[in-house]
């Protein structure tokens, strides 16, 4: 399995639909109908449960299941990412000033 990059929000559906392509266990219809409903990246970080369950998606349950593991992996990324940012930079580093 390729590697997870990570989700931008800005993009739109046709390129949400190809990440989800690459990641695997979606089927092609389920991707054309979110494609088709404008499901991008804005929409990928707000996505709950209910929201692949929504009757008007249409998924079925593989799919469902599929996008929220894919959805809960993309956010545990997106939480070590960001916690990496804040941490403090290490004594002697370059983010860190000299002592003089």
């Amino acid at each position: 399995m390729p590697a997870m990059d990570l989700v931008h929000p800005g993009w739109p559906a046709a390129q949400l639909a190809q990440w989800l392509r690459l990641q695997g266990g979606v089927s092609d219809e389920a991707l054309a109908e979110m494609e088709n409903l404008g499901f991008g990246g804005e929409l990928w970080y707000a996505a709950t449960e209910a929201d692949f369950r929504n009757e008007e998606m249409g998924l079925e349950e593989p799919d469902v299941a599929r996008l929220m593991q894919l959805h809960a992996e993309h956010s545990e990324l997106l939480r070590a990412a960001s916690s990496t940012r804040d941490e403090p930079a290490p004594e002697g580093s370059a983010a860190t000033p000299a002592a003089g």
